[in-house]
């Protein structure tokens, strides 16, 4: 019977074989795509948080000059002269004594003017008359002056208004750029008191930045100004000849590093790239391919409130060409791979078939001389039983580990369907019952991972060493510190604990599952407050997990260590229920043991368990302090001696 059914079974494995490696070449492709994709975007926050800091620099450029400049007392004397004219002449641009002292400061500040040029890349300096913004003299541009520049000067405003230096992109009447204002102060001759005279600016335009940025990142930059920002601002007759580089995308070049631009933005607007939304994208076209970044660009006002539109955006564009064809390289290397896979299994299979059959009755009855013979070995169940564990135990990490691929391959092709299929290409009952089996893939991959990890806490464990009992705490709270930020709570450690003896290891994720259990089953509304409290019991410490949870019922004090055994399998807290049984394979491996029962005040629960005591070497004796770890507003800071984040209780 065996040999006629071979050439449907050869085919039908065939078919299998061939069906589960498309599906595995389909899973890779789909991986270093993502990985591909994600190599991108970190490259472009990177690239963002590069001219971020190069503003930052600048900025303190700016503020630098205008306060080396502002803080001449000769300075302030004519400025306020000036100040006075333009206000007994009838305000703007004042009359011919206003004239007189807006010379006499040019002829001040022209050396200045001159070194701050060469030496800071200075392009602009301007004297602002207070309140609000009356613009006095433009020492790079004297021939203007007079203009209310309130309207679109606000970095002057806040500086005149606040009497302190201010800083930040803005567009003026005259050019773009980074600009810092201090406010200028004068002594009165008649009175000696301090007078608020206005402010004095600094700027400089973005060709600096994005020349240096190029050439430190090997990327091309340009900042681009809205067409209806550059017309709101300017002077008209400094607009007209810059708005005649708006292209397709309504924009004007503010600066640019390099050639190509043109090229640049055409392709990202016909792939439908909104600019002034941070991302990274990979534009291919035929014969090359370019990666492009971009953010929006926020002016003075805009980076102080997040409702106003962006006034332009940053691209940083690199030719990616050689990129695209290592990748597509790759795939094919993977292809051809996997056709050779193919055939080198085919061949092994007919081999296997073609020697199976001539030998199938003797191993047959080679089998069954067996099997009489392991009837005969029954009386021995405790030796047999002892190695079905030991093999039990080797084949739940062998399935824990080997599960993992194959769910990783359902839920992403699931993933990959519902976001290729789009929203209307499904209908409602669809896409639940494929978020159903996504959650179920992605529930069962968890369960398979804890249980690898429980299967390892016997067999992958390390050699214990003497620990400090505050470092283990502290590793285990910064492990934690998204989940206590975000559950606004407090973790309150009691100090002095002795050093135990374990593997580091383990013993950090046992205090990091218990604490995460805490603030996992926790009371709607009430901000979790979890402590870790310890006492000496002869050779052990014994260690005590307390919170105001919703607590352990007595009659499931045992069930809660037993796998995936859940108190509230309905309930908000996420997990697989197996945290507790790792955490009693650990304390058991490391000598001890480990209770639930209610806390000591009765709301909440308390998790204790028991390690041997250590002494650790004369240098690392004193361990690290123990502290408070509180979380929900982001007011800890760090000790740098546990790492654990320190805040005052309320009180």
């Amino acid at each position: 019977m065996f040999r006629p059914r071979a050439p449907v079974l050869l085919l039908g494995l065939a078919l299998i074989i061939a069906l589960i490696e498309t599906v595995m070449l389909m899973a890779r492709h789909e991986m270093a795509r993502r990985s591909l994709d994600d190599a991108l975007a970190e490259q472009g926050r990177h690239l963002h948080d590069s001219f971020v800091l190069m503003l930052d620099q600048l900025e303190q450029t700016m503020l630098s000059t205008a306060t080396l400049v502002a803080g001449d007392p000769e300075v302030q004397q004519l400025f306020l002269a000036g100040a006075r004219a333009v206000a007994a002449e009838g305000g703007g641009a004042g009359g011919a004594e206003a004239a007189l002292w807006r010379d006499r400061l040019m002829d001040r500040v022209s050396p200045a003017w001159t070194e701050v040029q060469e030496r800071f890349n200075v392009r602009q300096l301007h004297f602002h008359l207070a309140p609000g913004s009356t613009s006095f003299l433009r020492v790079h541009q004297p021939d203007r002056f007079g203009d209310d520049l309130a309207a679109v000067r606000h970095s002057v405003v806040a500086a005149n208004a606040t009497g302190t230096p201010q800083a930040g992109f803005e567009t003026g009447r005259v050019y773009s750029g980074l600009r810092g204002v201090v406010p200028v102060t004068a002594t009165d001759p008649l009175t000696g008191a301090s007078v608020h005279v206005g402010a004095l600016e600094a700027g400089t335009a973005l060709d600096t930045v994005v020349n240096t940025l190029d050439r430190r990142l090997n990327h091309g930059v340009a900042v681009l100004l809205g067409k209806e920002h550059v017309e709101k601002s300017m002077f008209a007759d400094l607009a007209a000849p810059v708005l005649q580089t708006a292209g397709r995308c309504g924009c004007v070049v503010e600066a640019v590093s390099r050639d190509g631009l043109a090229d640049v933005l055409g392709r990202a607007l016909d792939a439908g790239v909104a600019l002034k939304t941070p991302g990274t994208q990979l534009l291919e076209y035929e014969g090359g391919a370019v990666a492009l970044s971009h953010f929006p660009l926020r002016d003075f006002r805009g980076t102080r409130d997040a409702s106003l539109a962006p006034v332009g955006a940053v691209v940083f564009w690199n030719d990616a060409t050689p990129l695209v064809a290592a990748f597509r390289a790759d795939r094919l290397k993977e292809v051809v791979f996997g056709v050779v896979a193919y055939a080198v299994v085919m061949l092994s299979v007919l081999a296997a078939f073609h020697f199976g059959a001539r030998r199938f009755d003797s191993l047959l009855a080679a089998k069954t001389r067996e099997l009489a013979a392991a009837n005969a070995l029954l009386h021995d169940q405790s030796a047999n039983l002892e190695r079905s564990n030991r093999e039990l135990e080797q084949f739940a990490h062998i399935v824990s580990h080997d599960l993992r691929e194959p769910l990783r391959s359902v839920v992403s092709f699931l993933m990959l369907v519902k976001r290729r299929a789009g929203a209307a290409a499904l209908d409602e009952d669809t896409r639940r019952f494929i978020d159903y089996a996504i959650s179920g893939g992605e529930r069962m991959s968890r369960m398979v991972s804890d249980l690898l990890d429980l299967s390892r806490v016997r067999t992958r464990g390390s050699e214990f060493r003497p620990e400090a009992s505050a470092d283990l705490v502290a590793e285990a709270v910064r492990n934690l510190t998204i989940a206590i930020q975000d559950a606004h709570a407090e973790v309150v450690v009691t100090e002095g604990a002795p050093p135990v003896l374990g593997d580091r290891g383990q013993l950090v994720r046992l205090f990091q599952n218990l604490i995460g259990n805490a603030l996992s089953y926790r009371r709607q509304g009430l901000p979790p407050v979890v402590r870790v409290d310890w006492m000496e019991q002869g050779p052990l410490v014994r260690f005590s997990i307390i919170d105001n949870g919703i607590g352990i019922p007595p009659e499931f004090s045992e069930a809660v260590f037993l796998p995936f055994r859940r108190l509230n399998p309905g309930g908000g807290a996420e997990g697989s229920g197996i945290g507790l049984a790792i955490c009693r394979s650990i304390v058991e491996r490391h000598g001890g043991s480990i209770v639930a029962e209610p806390a000591p005040d009765g709301a909440g629960a308390c998790l204790t368990f028991t390690l041997v005591r250590a002494t650790l070497p004369e240098a690392a004796a004193g361990g690290a302090p123990a502290a408070v770890a509180a979380g929900g507003r982001g007011d800890a800071a760090t000790d740098p001696a546990d790492g654990i984040g320190r805040a005052e209780q309320a009180a």
